[in-house]
C-alpha cells in the first residue's frame, strides 16, 4: 500500500545509472540512451527524428491533431427538424454543419496548419478533396474493407491543404450538403481510417443519428455485435489513429457497437442534444494527442496476478513466475487512465507477514507527437503489510476508488450487473473505513458521484430481467443512453473523476 503522498507518483527510486540491476531477471542494463531519471522514472530514447527538439515540450503540451477528419451522416433522417426555443427550426444535419464549422472557425484561427478532411455518407460516400474537388467511392465497393481502407490511403495525397488556406472553402462545403441517401456508415469509416494511415495522432470525429445500414459494418439486429466494429477500431489503434462517437439523443444508433471503435483508439463516445452539439463537439475535440502507439506493460513477481480479465488475457508468464501484462492504445490525452487490481498467492501473504517488501515495475513505450520514440521505467519496492488497518490508512483513496468504478463498469458492460453491483459495494465499504483525512473524504464524495450513475442503470437492468427474464447476451435489451454509460465509466479518467464532471 502507498501513503497518499507517495501516491500521486508511482513509488520508489528509479535506477541510480544505466548498469542498474533488474529485480526480476537479475540482468544489467548498460548502454542505453537515457533521457533523464528522476521521480518520473528513467526514460530512455528508442529513436529520435531529425528536429525534435521540442518533444518533452509536446508531451506536456500535446499537439493538435495532425489530421483531422470529420465523418457526416447525410442519410434521409438528418433531414428531420428541431424547433428551437427562439422560434424556427433547424434540421439534424443543419446542427452538425453548425458544429463542425465552428470548429473550423477555432482551428483557423488557433492551429493553421492543421489538416481537415470532411467525409460524407448517406447512400455514397464522399471525399471532399483539395481545390474543393469530390471523390465518390463507388458501391460496389462497399461491401469490401480492404478496398475501403485502400481507397483512403489513395487518396491521401488529394487531401494536403491545411484549415489555414481552405478554412473558407471548407464551410462552404458543409453549407452545401443535403441529406439523401440510407447509411453507409462502415464504409465512410473504413476509408477514413485509410486516409489517417499515414497520419499518427489524427483524429476521426462520426457524426451520425441512425444504425449502419449499407455496405461493411451494417447492423441488421441491435443486439448483436458485428466483427466489423471490433477490426476497424484495431487497424485504427495500430496506426495512431483515435475514433470518437457523437450520436444524437433520443436515436437508436448501436452505440453498442460503434463505441467498440472508441475503446479501441483511445477516442470518446457521447450522445447529445441537437442544440448543444456544437459545445459538445468542442468538449470532445479540445484534448490534445501527447502520444500515440502506446504500449503499457506491467511487471509482476512470482505470486501476483492481475484481476482484470480484459489484462489478464495479454499476459505472459516466464518459468521463473515473472508475469508481464500488456495493454496497447491507439493514442492518449493527458485525461487518459487506466487501473489495474491486482491479487496475490498465499506465499505473498506470507512475506508481507514476514516485512517484505514487493518489488513491481512499470513500463511505458509511446512516440511523442512529433515522432521520437521513448520507453520510460518505473521501478519500486512497494512496502507490504498484513494488518488491513495499517494497510488501508495508507489507501490513496482516488485511486481506489477510480478502480472500482471501472472494475464496476466491465463487468456491468458483460452483463453481469450483481457482481458489478457487488464491487461498488465493496468499494464504498472500503472507502469508508479509511476515511480519516480530507482527501479520504473527498474520494468518498466523488465516488458516490460516479458509482451512483452507474448503479441506477444496473437496478433497472436487475428489476427488468426479474420480469422479463434475462436475456441470453449480456448487451440484449440494453438502449444506447445504457452502452454511452458503460464506455465513459470503464473509462472515466481520473481528472473528471476527481471534478466530478
Amino acid at each position: 500500500q502507498r501513503t497518499p503522498e507517495e501516491g500521486r507518483q508511482l513509488p520508489g527510486k528509479a535506477p541510480s545509472s544505466s548498469n542498474a540491476g533488474c529485480p526480476f531477471c537479475n540482468n544489467s542494463n548498460s548502454n542505453v540512451s537515457l533521457l533523464g531519471e528522476g521521480q518520473n522514472g528513467t526514460s530512455i530514447v528508442v529513436s529520435r527524428p531529425a528536429g525534435g527538439d521540442d518533444q518533452a515540450a509536446d508531451e506536456e503540451t500535446g499537439l493538435p491533431p495532425s489530421m483531422l477528419i470529420f465523418c457526416i451522416d447525410i442519410s434521409a433522417s438528418m433531414s428531420h427538424s428541431l424547433k428551437l426555443e427562439r422560434g424556427g427550426s433547424i434540421t439534424r444535419l443543419g446542427c452538425v454543419q453548425t458544429a463542425v464549422a465552428q470548429q473550423l472557425t477555432g482551428l483557423e484561427q488557433q492551429h493553421p496548419e492543421s489538416q481537415v478532411v470532411i467525409i460524407t455518407f448517406g447512400s455514397e460516400v464522399c471525399v471532399y478533396t483539395d481545390g474543393g474537388n469530390r471523390s465518390l467511392v463507388g458501391q460496389r465497393a462497399h461491401q469490401s474493407q480492404e478496398t475501403l481502407i485502400q481507397k483512403g490511403e489513395d487518396l491521401a495525397h488529394s487531401v494536403t491543404e491545411t484549415v489555414g488556406s481552405a478554412g473558407a472553402r471548407l464551410r462552404s462545403t458543409l453549407g452545401e450538403l443535403r441529406p439523401q441517401g440510407n447509411t453507409a456508415l462502415g464504409p465512410a469509416l473504413s476509408v477514413a481510417v485509410g486516409l489517417a494511415s499515414k497520419h499518427a495522432g489524427a483524429k476521426i470525429v462520426l457524426c451520425t443519428d441512425g444504425m449502419a445500414n449499407n455496405g461493411v459494418g451494417a447492423i441488421g439486429d441491435r443486439s448483436t455485435i458485428y466483427p466489423f466494429y471490433g477490426d476497424i477500431g484495431r487497424i485504427a489503434a495500430e496506426q495512431g489513429s483515435c475514433i470518437s462517437v457523437l450520436t444524437m439523443e433520443g436515436e437508436d444508433c448501436s452505440m453498442e457497437n460503434l463505441g467498440i471503435c472508441a475503446d479501441l483508439t483511445g477516442g470518446s463516445v457521447d450522445m447529445v442534444d441537437l442544440r448543444c452539439m456544437a459545445s459538445n463537439l468542442g468538449t470532445l475535440l479540445e484534448d490534445p494527442i501527447v502520444a500515440t502507439n502506446v504500449e503499457i506493460s506491467l511487471v509482476l513477481p512470482r505470486g501476483v496476478t492481475v484481476q482484470n480479465e480484459d489484462l489478464s488475457q495479454d499476459s505472459q508468464t516466464s518459468p521463473s513466475g515473472v508475469t508481464r501484462v500488456t495493454r496497447k492504445f491507439g493514442s492518449v490525452t493527458k485525461k487518459t487512465s487506466m487501473t489495474v487490481m491486482l491479487q496475490f498467492a498465499e506465499e505473498i501473504t506470507r512475506l508481507a507477514e514476514e516485512g517484505h517488501s514487493l518489488p513491481l515495475q512499470l513500463q511505458l513505450r509511446y512516440t511523442r507527437p512529433r515522432g521520437e520514440q521513448v520507453l520510460q521505467v518505473f521501478s519500486t519496492n512497494a512496502a507490504m503489510s498484513s494488518s488491513r488497518d495499517e494497510a488501508e490508512r495508507g489507501l490513496f483513496g482516488s485511486a481506489v476508488a477510480l478502480a472500482g468504478i471501472h472494475a464496476a463498469a466491465r463487468l456491468a458492460q458483460k452483463g453481469q450487473y450483481r457482481a458489478a453491483r457487488v464491487e461498488l459495494i465493496s468499494t464504498c465499504r472500503l472507502l469508508q473505513r479509511a476515511m480519516t483525512n480530507d482527501e479520504h473524504q473527498e474520494a468518498y464524495l466523488s465516488f458516490i458521484v460516479h458509482a451512483e450513475k452507474l448503479d441506477g442503470f444496473m437496478r433497472e437492468r436487475e428489476m427488468q430481467e426479474q420480469i422479463f427474464g434475462a436475456n441470453s447476451s449480456a448487451h440484449q435489451g440494453r438502449d444506447d443512453d445504457a452502452s454511452r454509460s458503460m464506455y465513459q465509466m470503464k473509462n472515466l479518467s481520473f481528472r473528471d473523476f476527481v471534478s466530478r464532471a
